[in-house]
C-alpha cells in the first residue's frame, strides 16, 4: 500500500516518503476512504469506519506533521508524562489516534465543538480492537468561543483547523477548479471558521498568552 507523495517535503521518518506508482484512483472518495480505513489498521492498529459524509484525512501529511512535533518535543527534553491537547479533534481523532497507538505512554485530549464528530470519535474508541491505546484518550465538546480549555495542562497543541471562512471564500478560492473537481464530502465544521484559517491561528495565539505556564508548545497546521 503505497500514497503517491513527493519525497521532498516529507520528514525522513514518514513510511510514505518513497514516491512509487500507485493504482489507487484519488478522485474516488469511497475508495481514498477504504485504502485510508486499511493502511491504518495495519501500519498503526487503529480500527475505525470513516463517515462517508465526513473529509478523509490524508494520512502522509498527518503523519509529516507528527514527526516534526515528536522532533520539537525531543530536542526540548520532553520525554515523559506527555500530554498533547488535539483541537478541533474530528470524527476520527486521527492525531489523537495515530500519536497514542505510536507512543505507549502518551496521553490526548481531543476537543471539538462538533458534539456529533464526539459522538463518531467515542465510538471508535470504544472499539474492543482499539483498546490497547483508545484508553489513554479523552473526548471533551467545547464552546464556539475558546479554543483552549481552562483547566488542563499540556505539553503541545496539536490541529488541523477549517481553511475557509464562509462557503462564498471557498467557492472563490477553487475558482476555476469548480469546474472539474469532484464535490469533497464535508461537515461544515470541518470547512469553516470564523476568519478562516488565518483567524483561527490569531484566536490560538491570543488565547496561548493566557496559558504561558499550562501549554509548553502551540502548533497548528496550515493548508496552503
Amino acid at each position: 500500500m503505497v500514497w503517491g507523495v513527493e519525497v521532498g517535503v516529507m520528514h525522513p521518518r514518514n513510511r510514505y516518503a518513497r514516491r512509487r506508482e500507485s493504482d489507487v484512483d484519488w478522485t474516488d472518495e469511497e475508495t481514498k476512504r477504504v485504502y485510508t480505513e486499511s493502511v491504518l489498521r495495519r501500519d498503526f492498529g487503529v480500527t475505525c469506519t470513516l463517515a462517508r459524509d465526513r473529509l478523509c484525512p490524508a494520512l502522509p501529511n498527518r503523519l509529516n506533521y507528527i514527526h516534526w512535533l515528536e522532533d520539537i518535543l525531543q530536542a526540548s527534553e520532553t520525554r515523559s508524562h506527555v500530554r498533547g491537547l488535539d483541537i478541533g479533534t474530528g470524527h476520527a481523532a486521527i492525531f489523537s489516534a495515530l500519536l497514542c497507538a505510536m507512543h505507549p505512554d502518551w496521553h490526548m485530549t481531543g476537543t471539538d465543538t462538533d458534539a456529533s464528530a464526539l459522538v463518531l470519535a467515542q465510538a471508535m474508541l470504544r472499539d474492543p480492537a482499539n483498546q490497547a491505546w483508545s484508553k489513554r484518550i479523552t473526548l471533551r465538546h467545547t464552546p464556539q468561543d475558546t479554543l483552549l480549555p481552562q483547566d488542563m495542562d499540556a505539553c503541545f497543541t496539536i490541529c488541523n483547523p477549517p481553511f475557509y471562512a464562509s462557503p462564498e471564500e471557498r467557492e472563490l478560492l477553487r475558482g476555476a477548479k469548480a469546474s472539474y473537481q469532484k464535490p469533497c464530502p464535508a461537515h461544515d465544521a470541518e470547512l469553516y471558521t470564523p476568519e478562516g484559517e488565518v483567524g483561527f491561528v490569531q484566536r490560538l495565539v491570543q488565547e496561548s498568552t493566557q496559558h504561558l505556564e499550562r501549554i509548553a508548545w502551540y502548533t497548528t497546521m496550515l493548508g496552503v
